[in-house]
């Protein structure tokens, strides 16, 4: 087993990425104190990809640099990638409680999401998966390039499926 951290320098902690050096081998780590990405071989299929775990920043000037900041890691890339973490923003409304219209910072959100061709995986059942007091949103997302979804590879391997969502 193998791991990578990145540490804050506020009270969200940092990031920790694990991997299974068994199941995947990485070429090259990146990352910033908001984000790891692994540049990587999934040694099962032969197929290379990237994996970026992420915390954006709160604050919605911030998360736009941010987003900008991704975009251009993922061309520089250049491989099918799964961004997956703490985004700190919704897409629809309902993502968020008692949200009733698209704001700005969804809208950015959203553009980032549709210009990278992203899809967003549902990785689990809860409605909401950020809670406190009166406000609940759902802010920890799953999105993959479009290739992962027309890959052979990834139509054909359970094993990927598993590894990619566990």
């Amino acid at each position: 087993m193998k791991w990578e951290v990145s540490l804050t320098s506020n009270k969200a902690g940092g990031l920790l990425l694990m991997w299974d050096n068994n199941v995947i081998s990485v070429e090259n780590i990146l990352k910033t104190r908001r984000w790891i990405c692994l540049d990587m071989y999934i040694l099962q299929e032969g197929f290379r990809c990237s994996l970026c775990l992420l915390y954006a920043p709160n604050d919605q000037r911030d998360r736009a640099v941010f987003w900008d900041q991704l975009r251009m890691l993922y061309y520089e890339l250049a491989t099918p990638i799964i961004f997956m973490g703490g985004f700190n923003e919704v897409l629809p409304p309902e993502e968020r409680k008692h949200a009733t219209r698209l704001t700005l910072s969804m809208r950015e959100f959203g553009d980032w999401v549709q210009n990278l061709g992203l899809v967003d995986i549902k990785t689990q059942n809860k409605k909401f998966t950020w809670r406190r007091a009166n406000s609940a949103s759902k802010l920890d997302e799953f999105f993959v390039a479009h290739e992962w979804l027309v890959m052979p590879v990834v139509r054909k391997s359970h094993s990927l499926i598993t590894w990619a969502s566990s």
